[in-house]
């Protein structure tokens, strides 16, 4: 089953920490990770997405519309007009029902001097997720996983070892 998760820090660095600690559990073989990202709002508010698993066409049409409508709805007002036709066309094409609430939250989440790490993850392994984000604090933004281990990762961020 696939899971996805993801999580927003307070500066433009720690996502792409924890995406390649999550990396190297992958190349362990502790971790399953079918795909991952990297979002940064940078300090005057552009945003980047960076693919961190090389599966670039696989993420698309969960990224296309989530990052497109994301991208735009960041930006200044005559972007979000902007944005908001070219979001609501790329889900269109794709179709794909995104997540209003989904796309806010992400994009309440990043600030300018943010990141967020989107993670797509075909594997349970909990104990190895929470020890990887003990050094992080971030804010659990989406995840499909039970109630139950979505308390203890949000435990696990808020607590920073």
């Amino acid at each position: 089953m696939q899971h996805i998760l993801v999580i927003a820090f307070d500066n433009p660095t720690e996502a792409q920490q924890v995406a390649t600690t999550f990396l190297g559990l992958k190349k362990d073989g502790a971790l399953g990770i079918s795909d991952m990202r990297v979002v940064v709002k940078d300090a005057d508010g552009k945003v980047s997405a960076r693919d961190e698993a090389g599966h670039p066409v696989a993420w698309s049409a969960i990224a296309g519309g989530v990052l497109g409508g994301l991208l735009f709805f960041l930006i200044p007002v005559a972007g979000i007009a902007i944005g908001a036709a070219a979001g609501g066309l790329i889900a269109k094409s794709l179709d794909l029902d995104v997540d209003k609430k989904f796309i806010k939250d992400v994009s309440d989440a990043l600030q300018p001097n943010t990141s967020a790490v989107f993670i797509q993850s075909n594997d349970e392994n909990l104990s190895a997720v929470l020890n990887a984000l003990k050094p992080y604090k971030g804010t659990l933004i989406q995840t499909s996983l039970d109630s139950e281990v979505e308390e203890q990762l949000k435990k696990a961020l808020s607590e920073r070892e």
